[in-house]
């Protein structure tokens, strides 16, 4: 891999936010409508649309609902902690790799994070990206460092990433350990699969081929 820029997504693959961003549903589902889950991950199995599919939420609303979860989220942050290894993960990459967010989380919500936990390692952060607009928003943030697609690589934990990423031909690993299972992004064929923060840091910087699974 010949990628020198590392884009990262934040929610399930640096901060381990699943739980809380579970509770916070559950908050607000006599508002929206929708059954409580007394376990997030039985969900995990399942996609962002087919979550909000099977929720009932309007596309109408579905800006509110956001909006909502943001807030409330926010919130909570504090008892948001990195995954463990995140952060040596971070500190060996950053050696000799850049490092960029691209987020549908709140700027001031990952800087608080970030700052609180040790882990101010990037250089630019895109945030607040639509929940279905990470594929625009990459390819606004290649155009505007004058990269292409093989001088970066995507991280990232949800079926989402992969497909943006796909749709843009931006190569991405997929991390196991956030919101969706390993078997079911296998069936989104990223680049590389990575069960760990110590197996990123390999596959990122010892050239390991596409398809990769440990």
């Amino acid at each position: 891999m010949d990628a020198d820029v590392i884009i990262f997504d934040f929610d399930g693959t640096l901060a381990d936010s699943a739980p809380v961003m579970a509770d916070c549903a559950n908050e607000l589902a006599e508002k929206y409508h929708y059954p409580k889950t007394d376990d997030w991950r039985k969900n995990r199995n399942k996609s962002t649309k087919e979550l909000l599919r099977e929720s009932g939420i309007s596309w109408y609303r579905l800006p509110f609902f956001m909006r909502d979860m943001k807030r409330m989220f926010r919130s909570k942050m504090t008892s948001v902690k990195p995954f463990e290894g995140i952060k040596e993960m971070l500190d060996a990459l950053s050696r000799d790799k850049r490092l960029l967010v691209l987020t549908s989380n709140k700027f001031e919500v990952v800087t608080e994070f970030l700052k609180r936990n040790g882990l101010e390692y990037f250089d630019r952060m895109e945030c607040n990206i639509p929940l279905f607009g990470k594929s625009k928003a990459l390819e606004r943030l290649l155009k505007s460092e004058s990269l292409s697609a093989d001088d970066v690589v995507y991280v990232g934990d949800e079926v989402r990433d992969i497909e943006a990423c796909h749709e843009v031909a931006v190569p991405v690993v997929a991390v196991t350990w956030g919101m969706n299972t390993r078997q079911r992004l296998t069936e989104l064929n990223p680049g590389w699969l990575a069960d760990s923060p110590n197996e990123l840091v390999g596959i990122l910087q010892n050239n390991k081929s596409p398809n990769h699974s440990g």
